[in-house]
């Protein structure tokens, strides 16, 4: 797909696509989507007086068991304004960080 001319020229067929990640979002370039979209249902509306930040764990398909992190976002268009949940980074969960909600309670 794409301009072909612009494609990187590769002679190993072994090789798959890897999404370029920030270590700052940590694996959610690799967390499908669909799981994305998933979990961020479970968080419900993004109301004014809310939470701010908000996790999810999923489990995601091939990436595993995930701990999806959302903040609260607020969109402005003319006098109307909306919130609204935005993923901002996924790292996989580990038996070691399994209970780190806990913590954080």
């Amino acid at each position: 797909m794409g301009n072909p001319k612009l494609r990187i020229a590769n002679d190993d067929p072994c090789d798959t696509y890897v999404p370029a990640t920030h270590p700052a979002n940590g694996i959610l370039a690799r967390v499908p989507s669909d799981f994305v979209h998933v979990a961020r249902q479970t968080l419900g509306p993004a109301a004014a007086d809310g939470l701010a930040h908000a996790e999810v764990v999923i489990d995601a398909g091939e990436a595993g068991t995930v701990r999806i992190f959302f903040e609260r976002k607020l969109a402005r268009h003319h006098k109307s304004y909306y919130h609204y949940w935005i993923a901002y980074r996924a790292e996989p969960v580990t038996p070691d960080t399994a209970n780190a909600d806990a913590d954080h309670a």
